[in-house]
């Protein structure tokens, strides 16, 4: 293992760890907010908290800092075309899109995985992303699909269960 790496190689090697697609949600000032996130992770169950982190470099950074809260929308397999369109900057994001308000000014969409409204908690500095921790306080679930997984920057889907040998 070495110790020196290209920021090219950070990115990478995380790449090798597949994670589950967001919608992370909020709204401030009368504007709507939404990005496509994988950097999602639950916290505490006593009490429920999840956290995200965003980008200090994305335009809807300071919508995220200063609102009350988010919802985490949890994306099925069916559903890379939001993905995508969240993922854009200047697109929009909401055309043709219905949502329910949240309790805390997320936005809840529809036909997710899961749907968790929360109230922000706490933020945290992570170098250029600020870290945001939500207490939950409402969920919505749908399990009438399965995810949409990201690895090795492509969408994937889950194949048939296959098990990994043990040694």
């Amino acid at each position: 293992m070495t110790g020196q790496f290209s920021s090219h190689d950070f990115r990478k090697a995380l790449g090798l760890f597949a994670t589950g697609v967001c919608i992370v949600t909020t709204k401030y000032k009368h504007e709507q907010f939404g990005i496509t996130i994988n950097s999602f992770s639950s916290v505490s169950l006593d009490p429920a908290l999840v956290l995200f982190s965003i980008s200090h470099k994305l335009y809807s950074f300071d919508a995220f800092r200063q609102a009350n809260g988010f919802t985490i929308n949890v994306l099925g397999c069916h559903q890379e075309y939001l993905s995508t369109r969240f993922a854009r900057a200047g697109a929009d994001k909401w055309k043709d899109l219905i949502t329910e308000p949240g309790k805390h000014d997320g936005l809840i969409i529809p036909d997710v995985l899961a749907s968790l409204d929360c109230r922000k908690y706490a933020a945290h500095d992570g170098g250029d992303h600020l870290i945001v921790v939500g207490e939950v306080t409402g969920i919505r679930t749908s399990a009438d699909t399965d995810p949409l997984i990201y690895y090795r920057s492509n969408y994937r889907h889950l194949a048939a269960l296959k098990h990994c040998a043990v040694a």
